[in-house]
């Protein structure tokens, strides 16, 4: 039954945490370890990320002392915790804390449960409460540590420039004493928000450099990575990464998508970025992202009336996408609709979302227009 429940989502961590647990209380520590094989490093839970490194550390009492299947309050403990967990997922915060509170009363040394407590009050933004909660996850377990600090770098971030943040979290890894590999993918991830694609590199090459052979994991941080260098213009390298993620991930719809409309940005190799992005079509008729790009390969090869046919199907899907009403306007304009193609330019200048490089180039498509191809 037990086996059936091992997942690598968040909402299963729990039965993940608990059917070691459950092993371990019966001595089957063999089979502990081996459940604890399937638990990703990357994309798990953290509480499936720091069981499994109890496991490979053999610290097994670390496991036994959070929770006892025999302990009654352990198991009502557990339940609040559950209902709890449902309030916080309806926004309801005041009731999912009273039930939180209660939990952790009956079962204060499950420390994992304070990070929900955490997230519902910064969600509420009681600041205050949320740093008190925090005190309470100083614990040795590297993944909460890892969960504490960011936390705590999103409520200084007010005082922080951008750069002291980042500082502030990459000292604060160096105080770790064995970060799982969790610690440097989020990291990456954080910098590739901040578009600091450079360090996000770092920590993407340090993650693989510490990842195992799992190809997915391996598809996953090579699509990331390279999705990075393509940013900066290194388009060797993002295609070295891009090219070796559909190596270990060979349908992967939206690497190929990335890859393909990078190609067709680049006027590079358009008649395979095209077979990319029928493949990649097929599989995901309904996503936009691949609707404008299948649409806009059309329009580089010229025939416009069925880009046409393909950009406007992505923009009743997605209509104040600065990108896609911009390809919109352009495709209108070699189909010599010259007034519809300006509306769509103008309506995207007024877009949040449009950046003041596109603005520029807008502002010249509504004077001039643009080139036939």
């Amino acid at each position: 039954m037990f086996d059936n429940l091992s997942n690598q989502d968040e909402e299963y961590s729990r039965y993940n945490f608990f059917y070691i647990n459950y092993l371990i209380e019966n001595n089957n520590f063999s089979d502990a370890l081996n459940v604890s094989k399937n638990f990703s490093e990357i994309n798990g839970g953290m509480l499936s990320i720091q069981s499994k490194k109890w496991l490979k550390d053999k610290e097994f009492n670390e496991i036994k002392k959070l929770f006892s299947c025999k302990n009654e309050n352990d198991l009502v403990s557990e339940f609040l915790f559950l209902i709890s967990s449902l309030y916080s997922s309806q926004k309801l915060y005041n009731q999912s804390n009273f039930y939180l509170n209660l939990s952790l009363f009956l079962n204060k040394k499950f420390f994992p449960n304070y990070t929900l407590l955490s997230e519902n009050y910064f969600l509420n933004k009681k600041f205050d409460s949320v740093e008190k909660v925090l005190n309470k996850l100083d614990v040795t377990a590297e993944i909460y540590r890892w969960h504490k600090i960011k936390r705590t770098a999103e409520l200084l971030e007010k005082n922080f420039t951008r750069e002291e943040k980042f500082i502030f979290l990459e000292k604060k890894i160096e105080n770790l004493k064995d970060p799982p590999i969790k610690v440097y993918y989020d990291l990456a991830n954080l910098f590739k928000r901040e578009e600091q694609y450079n360090n996000a590199i770092k920590y993407y090459s340090l993650t693989l450099e510490k990842a195992g052979s799992e190809k997915d994991i391996r598809a996953d941080l090579l699509f990331r990575r390279g999705g990075c260098f393509e940013r900066l213009k290194k388009f060797k390298e993002s295609d070295e990464d891009l090219l070796e993620s559909l190596k270990l991930q060979p349908d992967n719809p939206y690497v190929m998508n990335y890859l393909a409309y990078g190609w067709l940005e680049r006027n590079f190799k358009i008649s395979e970025a095209m077979k990319m992005l029928q493949s990649a079509y097929q599989m995901k008729k309904n996503d936009p992202y691949i609707i404008d790009s299948i649409g806009w390969a059309y329009y580089l090869l010229g025939d416009f009336e069925t880009a046409e046919s393909y950009m406007k199907e992505a923009i009743q899907i997605l209509p104040y996408d600065p990108i896609v009403n911009d390809h919109y306007g352009d495709i209108l304009w070699n189909l010599n609709e010259k007034l519809k193609a300006r509306y769509f330019w103008k309506q995207t200048l007024e877009f949040e979302d449009t950046d003041d490089d596109m603005r520029k180039k807008l502002l010249q498509k509504i004077i001039k227009g643009v080139k036939k191809i």
